[in-house]
This record gives C-alpha cells, structure tokens and sequence, in this order.
C-alpha cells in the first residue's frame, strides 16, 4: 500500500469546480457509469469481460492513452485538473502527448481517508523503460481556494513502464501491474477534487489503460498529529521528486 499525507499546499494550478461538491465520495464502485465524476478522454466502465475482475461490485472505470479519436490533450488535461503548464511534462521523460482522465469533488466533515485501487496496463513491452515511449498514470487531489470557486492540482505518479508488472495478463495488453492499493490521508476538514489519469508519451500508436475500483472515503482512527503535516508534505513532494529522478536515470 502506498500512502501519503496531503494537506492543503500553495497554489499550483486552477481549475474551476466541474461538479458540485458532494458530501462524501459518490459511487467509488463505478456501479452506476460515471454518476459523480466529469470524465476527460477516453473513459468508460468495464465489467470482468475485459479480462480483470473488479476490486468489488461487478463493474470498473477504465481509462485509455492512446485511443486518438477520443483522447485529450495535454493542454486539455492540464486544464480540468488545474495543473499548471508543464506538470505532466515533469513527470515524464519523453514528451507527452494526449490522455484520458476523471475527478470527482467532494467534502468531508473531519481527517479522512481516501483510498483507491488502480491497476496500470499497456501495450508496449513491459519494463522496456524507453525514455521517450514511457506511458504513465497518476493522481491528483486538488484542494479549494477560499471563496473563489476553483481548486489548485499538482499531479504525482502512479505507475509507468518501470513499473512492476505480473506475469501474464488475461486483457488484451501485454502487460499489467495487477490490482494494487494507493491510500491518502486527508487531515482536515473541506472540499477537495480527486482525479486521476492515464498519458500517452511519444506517440499514440501503443495504447495503455488505468482500471480503478473502490474509492472510498474512511475515518482515521488514530488522530494526525500537527507536527507529522510538514513532514507528510515533505515527503509526498519527495516520493514524486525520486519517481521523476529514478525515470531519468534510466536514459
């Protein structure tokens, strides 16, 4: 499991509120479509047909890279989530093309959880770890700007073609990392926007794909403390930083 402590941070980005702020998470199982989220891109809902069972329930959001007739673009991506020109780019290390994602804004009431299970596939060789053909996936929870309507994103990596993958894959792809769980700490009370996404990098003729399942929203049973805040955000910031540098060591 991976997890880190999110608080809210300086302003990186804007994007305008595409949803109402619901109170809590709103169908996390993807059981009925995309009820809750706006979607971007590529983005549909997949049973087991596809060739991996769900987390829970019979259905799945899964997102496509490299489908070119109905991705978004770079700057269309960088746009909904907030993120300011060149984010994504940072987090690759070739150059990135286009791209499905989703988000979802929601309140809590008191320090959350939100947990997720995601899954990484592609059609390109896995572990090849080419600089300039390295598909991505990642998350972003952007956090509200007082009284003005928009929210502020940084995007952190998922998963890419370095990643760990499982031996075989029933799906149409060559490869996947097999289901695995990312959890967030949020430590205060407010409206946040949650996404995550998929990115084509150096051209759209290999296609990966993001399934997802289960996000969900729990209370934190064991109070976070004030003083581990600065050092949660320290090290989120880190683990994207060492992400990045581990990518570019690998030209």
């Amino acid at each position: 499991m991976n997890c880190m402590l999110l608080r809210p941070m300086a302003i990186t980005g804007l994007f305008l509120a595409c949803t109402c702020a619901e109170a809590g998470f709103v169908n996390g199982g993807f059981e009925n479509g995309y009820l809750g989220f706006a979607t971007l891109g590529a983005a549909s809902t997949e049973s087991s047909s596809i060739g991996v069972d769900p987390t829970q329930g019979h259905s799945q959001a899964f997102l496509q890279s490299g489908n070119v007739m109905t991705t978004a673009t770079i700057e269309e991506i960088d746009t909904q989530f907030g993120f300011l020109g060149g984010q994504l780019r940072s987090l690759s290390t070739g150059l990135p093309k286009a791209g499905s994602g989703f988000l979802q804004v929601f309140s809590i009431a008191e320090s959350s959880i939100l947990s997720f299970d995601f899954n990484f596939l592609t059609s390109h060789r896995p572990g090849s770890e080419d600089p300039d053909f390295n598909d991505f996936a990642f998350v972003s929870i952007g956090t509200s700007i007082e009284n003005t309507g928009y929210f502020a994103g940084v995007p952190v990596g998922l998963a890419d073609l370095s990643s760990r993958f499982v031996d075989s894959s029933a799906s149409s792809f060559l490869g996947e990392t097999g289901y695995r769980n990312y959890s967030v700490v949020l430590p205060e009370a407010g409206t946040y926007a949650f996404g995550l996404g998929v990115i084509d990098v150096g051209d759209q003729s290999g296609n990966s794909g993001l399934l997802i399942d289960n996000i969900r929203i729990s209370p934190v049973t064991v109070p976070v403390p004030a003083s581990m805040v600065p050092l949660g955000i320290g090290l989120a910031a880190l683990g994207g930083y060492t992400w990045h540098r581990r990518r570019r060591t690998a030209r």
